[in-house]
């Protein structure tokens, strides 16, 4: 009796304080139970495969299609290019440029190239040809005075000389005839004795001296005729031939040094770069992998032959992709292909391969293990927005059938060259298929053999591979296909690991 008096007088909260203390306790560890619980189920669903629940569907009946998907460059299929044409051993400095994109007629400025150095060429190239046709004017006049010697003695000088003997000798004649005729006359009056002998002997001293007179004409003519004009004559040939041979030479001189002048005055033409075509500057600065003062911009240098502006038709767009090695051989000219520009999203470009390349492309220097096709693939409508350099993705249709049987890839595994599907049965038990497959893409495999339309194929096989014994696949020398015995086993093992079919490789270009 008293010890239920002390329990009665215990205060009521201290019951309720307690109460709540106990209630508390059973909560939590409730809570702890059902964790534990929960987490050793979660292990066991981990290590037990057939706790693993099987996700199946269908197969898909209908249209297959197989896109080979690579990346690509916008370009035009018809270019001007602008290239720079200034000779310089060290390159000339950019002054001024036209920003990138300006659409530009024939005859505009596009490019100003620094002309000083050509300027200053240019004028002491003009001194040069100056003082070279000086000496070219020098050396024609010298001939041409050399010609007219040569004609001066010809039709003058010999003439001269050749009319002047003739009259001496004409004179010398005649006076040897008269003194002859004296002579005879003489002799016939010192027959008759008016005269004396040394008269007579007078005489016959003029006839020899006038014919010595005759002679001596005579020889002078023979030598002027037959020496000294062949002699004269070869000395003006001589002279003629060596002012030929110098003014040959200078005129040579002058046309190279002309030829100087018309190209520096060519190249300082060429400093001013003009377009050429109706076209929408892009500047060639594609090439990424060179240095900063290779690229087209002010103050950079350009060396001559490269090429700086490329005027594109944009009436005529094309896509430049790389096709890798594996998949090349299955891209052929003709087969259509969709572009989605990546500044054009949600838009869909058709296009058609143009060409594909035969041998790999060497901008892969850099990765000499890894070779790449170049394709050409045509926009046949390109619209007004698109522009050269737009970095596009090309889906090229290599492959379509119609009316197949398909099943996504990740439902399909293989043994030893041979393919198979788990297939849940209509008792709901898990049975191996063998398929025989056709072609695949990033997410299907066409079934040629194997399955039905109403199968429910397992899509998450890897956890119910050993369910179906396909670890313990053997596959007979002669060919003969694994066959279950009478218990559902499967012939012994070849410890082959399962993995994805993969008659392509899952992914991009599949």
């Amino acid at each position: 009796m008293i010890t239920s008096m002390k329990s009665d007088s215990t205060p009521p909260t201290t019951h309720a304080r307690k109460g709540g203390a106990r209630r508390r306790i059973l909560v939590i560890l409730g809570v702890l139970g059902v964790c534990l619980a929960a987490g050793g189920g979660a292990v066991y669903s981990f290590r037990g495969e057939g706790a693993v629940q099987a996700i199946t569907r269908r197969p898909i009946f209908g249209e297959f299609v197989n896109d080979i998907v690579e990346r690509g460059d916008v370009e035009s299929s018809s270019n001007t290019e602008l290239r720079c044409e200034v000779s310089s051993s060290e390159g000339v400095r950019i002054l001024e440029l036209v920003a990138e994109g300006t659409l530009v007629n024939p005859g505009d400025v596009v490019i100003s190239l620094d002309d000083s150095t050509i300027k200053k060429d240019l004028n002491a190239q003009r001194i040069t040809v100056n003082t070279v046709e000086a000496a070219y004017s020098k050396a024609k006049n010298e001939l041409a005075a050399a010609r007219q010697a040569r004609e001066e003695y010809e039709k003058g000088t010999f003439v001269q000389d050749e009319q002047k003997l003739q009259s001496e000798l004409f004179v010398a004649e005649e006076q040897s005839r008269r003194a002859k005729a004296t002579y005879e006359y003489g002799r016939k009056m010192r027959a008759r004795g008016f005269i004396t002998d040394s008269q007579l002997e007078g005489e016959l001293f003029s006839v020899k001296r006038y014919d010595k007179d005759r002679d001596a004409a005579t020889t002078k003519l023979m030598v002027l005729r037959e020496y000294t004009k062949p002699k004269t004559l070869i000395k003006h040939e001589s002279d003629i031939k060596t002012n030929e041979a110098a003014e040959f030479a200078e005129k040579a001189k002058y046309e190279i040094e002309l030829a100087k002048l018309a190209k520096l005055e060519e190249q300082l033409e060429k400093c001013v770069i003009k377009a050429t075509t109706t076209g929408q500057v892009v500047y060639n600065n594609q090439d990424r992998w060179r240095g900063d003062e290779y690229f087209v911009r002010k103050g950079n240098r350009v060396r001559e032959r490269q090429v700086l502006v490329k005027l594109p038709d944009i009436g005529q767009m094309q896509v430049k992709a790389k096709i890798g090695e594996a998949r090349v051989d299955r891209v052929k000219p003709g087969m259509e292909a969709i572009i989605r520009v990546e500044a054009m999203r949600g838009s869909e470009l058709k296009g058609i391969v143009k060409t594909v390349s035969a041998y790999a492309s060497d901008e892969m220097w850099y990765n000499p293990n890894t070779k790449e096709y170049d394709a050409i693939i045509t926009i046949t409508d390109p619209p007004a927005t698109l522009k050269p350099g737009m970095t596009s993705q090309v889906a090229i249709r290599v492959e379509t059938q119609q009316d197949v049987l398909q099943v996504p890839v990740q439902s399909v595994v293989e043994r030893t060259g041979k393919h198979y599907s788990i297939v849940r049965e209509q008792d709901g038990k898990l049975s191996l298929r063998e398929l025989s497959i056709g072609s695949s893409n990033e997410k299907f495999i066409i079934v040629k053999e194997g399955l039905g339309r109403d199968d429910e194929v397992v899509m998450n096989p890897r956890p119910h591979l050993a369910r179906v014994g396909l670890k313990d696949v053997e596959v007979d020398p002669n060919g003969a296909k694994p066959a279950d015995d009478a218990k559902g086993k499967t012939p012994a093992t070849t410890k082959t690991p399962a993995t994805p079919v993969a008659g392509e490789s899952p992914g991009r270009g599949a």
